[in-house]
């Protein structure tokens, strides 16, 4: 934190020394050109930050800091510039992974290299991380400290994380940040602002998961100002809360699709469902105990494995791997458990089980989003509740600390979508499930929506390695504005409706998961 925070005086220091205005902008903007490699060749950019109002619902509202990245063409000047938008809400994208060799940032240099052969590319990064932030600090929330065996439920420890949020929030306040402002309207403005200062017309937009809420969110707001759009990890709106039936959904397709593999006669008889049922219904009615070395101390331990603990497993297997290895293991993790290995999930319990990093500004967005009440009673209904839990007990309990205001359901309800927009999804995201993209889809009066069998969160950038084609025709659908291009509502016909990649299963019997850790 303290690192952070110096980072950030510096930046307020830069900002006061290297202010330039447009003269046709309000807008105060600065950069300074950089180079950045990567694996295909050099890009040139230039890293910026726009000052902006904090709160511009509030008179008098300061100004803060909000960084970008611009990315030059590396071809013809003038093209339509593509906006990319970072998810989370707290994402963001500097020069720092431009160093990062490990996936997939390999993929994210190479899509950016691709994308500025015709066009600038944009990287807008949201208010709120450290960059915007000023002398504040970071919104970051200290992580509780852990109670022995890291043996609470999800109740007590979403109520321990409500605490430290709160306290955070209040600091925040305390050092003069205007909470309030960090929502989706002031976020929509910040990108509305961006293109104006940067003198561009119409823009491309793209984004990941929530990066995929905040264009739906821009485009219902700026739909003139939008060409195109191009979406993956779909999150409509009014899907900041996950279904858990849509995500229980994303277990049956791997669990059918393993079931039909090469590892088939090692899985358990009666299917995988079938089993995480069964496992869930013995650590139910008697909790299992297991000794194992604790990863932080090397010391061995006992813990007590209960049934929410293997739920918390069940949507995030493996820590620090990529993506693609989750569902191609989840298959092993089953069985194992099943059969009565404990032990790895004994060992992660000791790590911590709860999916956040303290990062608030998803709490504050998230919040400003919301969920319709009509949408929120038919998740609480559905019966992948009893299997899996509820995905969304997190927002509600921080809702009532959280400061940020919720827009109306006028704003989250789906809407008939003119803008040329193509949705790519993956069968296998179990962070935005693909009902999300096919409830969107239906609203698209000029669009395409691609499913990717095997495909997870980051499939957009899955298809440049197992779909190049689809890859080069995504390229080829951002591209319409140059000579020869159709028009877009002919090429988005052309899309097909579903693609597949391929997926390796690992062999239940290869070396146990507890002793890879």
């Amino acid at each position: 934190m303290k690192m952070r925070r110096t980072a950030a005086v510096l930046i307020l220091a830069l900002a006061s020394a290297l202010q330039v205005g447009h003269a046709d902008s309000p807008n105060k903007i600065f950069s300074t050109p950089i180079q950045l490699p990567t694996e295909q060749g050099p890009l040139l950019a230039d890293e910026g930050f726009i000052v902006v109002k904090e709160n511009r619902s509030k008179p008098g509202s300061r100004d803060i800091l909000v960084n970008y990245l611009r990315f030059r063409s590396r071809g013809e000047t003038g093209r339509e510039p593509l906006f990319v938008l970072p998810g989370g809400p707290g994402d963001l994208l500097d020069r720092r992974d431009f160093a990062k060799k490990h996936y997939p940032h390999s993929w994210i240099r190479e899509t950016l290299y691709r994308n500025t052969a015709h066009r600038d590319v944009v990287v807008l990064n949201q208010r709120g991380n450290f960059w915007a932030l000023g002398n504040a600090g970071g919104f970051e929330a200290p992580r509780p400290a852990p109670v022995p065996g890291n043996d609470e439920t999800r109740e007590q420890i979403t109520e321990r994380w409500k605490q430290s949020i709160e306290q955070t929030f209040k600091t925040l306040s305390a050092g003069g940040v205007d909470l309030a402002g960090y929502d989706i309207f002031n976020m929509v403005a910040d990108l509305e602002e961006l293109r104006t200062a940067l003198g561009y017309g119409k823009v491309i937009i793209s984004g990941v998961s929530f990066g995929s809420q905040w264009g739906l969110s821009y485009i219902r707001v700026h739909p003139e100002n939008v060409s195109r759009a191009m979406f993956s990890g779909v999150e409509p709106i009014d899907y900041g809360y996950d279904s858990p039936q849509a995500l229980f959904g994303v277990l049956e397709r791997i669990a059918a699709s393993a079931e039909k593999s090469p590892i088939a006669a090692q899985l358990p008889k009666g299917g995988l469902i079938a089993a995480v049922k069964t496992i869930l219904a013995r650590l139910e009615k008697t909790p299992a105990t297991v000794e194992v070395k604790d990863p932080a101390t090397g010391k061995n331990v006992t813990v007590t494995v209960r049934a929410d603990d293997f739920r918390a497993l069940l949507f995030s297997p493996w820590r620090g791997k990529a993506l693609r290895d989750a569902p191609a293991m989840w298959p092993k993790f089953v069985t194992e458990v099943f059969n009565g290995d404990y032990r790895y999930v004994a060992a992660r319990k000791l790590q911590g089980l709860f999916p956040f990093n303290g990062n608030v500004n998803l709490p504050l967005i998230d919040h400003s989003l919301g969920i319709t009440d009509a949408r929120d009673a038919r998740l609480k209904k559905e019966p992948a509740v009893g299997i899996i839990g509820d995905p969304n007990s997190f927002y509600r309990s921080w809702a009532a600390v959280t400061p940020t205001k919720e827009v109306d359901d006028s704003f989250r309800n789906f809407y008939p979508i003119a803008v040329p927009t193509l949705l790519v999804q993956g069968d296998m995201d179990w962070s935005t499930p693909l009902d999300n993209a096919l409830d969107l889809g239906k609203h698209l009066q000029s669009g395409a929506v691609v499913t990717v069998r095997t495909g997870t969160h980051i499939v957009g950038y899955e298809l440049q390695e197992f779909q190049p084609a689809l890859s080069e025709k995504i390229a080829a659908f951002i591209d319409l504005d140059t000579p020869g291009s159709p028009d877009a509502a002919a090429l988005l016909k052309t899309f097909p409706t579903e693609v597949s990649m391929p997926l390796q299963f690992e062999a239940p019997q290869s070396a146990a998961l507890y002793e890879r850790l």
